[in-house]
């Protein structure tokens, strides 16, 4: 049976590897990708959901209710 790499050596190199990823982890945190940065301009909405917000659907009748699904689908 060949020989393999020694279980001190396997552990070891386990704990140096941990303590590299603490350090990178330490000197360079990942920031969070959607906070915003001060300054930037908040995103445009997107017309379709603003007329998502409008809608009342209880209000509408099942005609009118397919109509306004048609609008909707134009603005896609």
């Amino acid at each position: 049976m060949p020989a393999g790499v020694p279980n001190e050596v396997i552990k070891a190199a386990k704990k140096q590897l941990r303590k590299l990823e603490q350090n990178s982890a330490a000197q360079n945190p990942q920031g969070d990708l959607f906070d915003r940065k001060p300054g930037m301009p908040e995103p445009e909405e997107h017309p379709l959901l603003a007329a998502l917000r409008e809608l009342q659907p209880d209000e509408l009748s099942p005609k009118e209710a397919l109509e306004r699904i048609y609008q909707l689908k134009k603005l896609l």
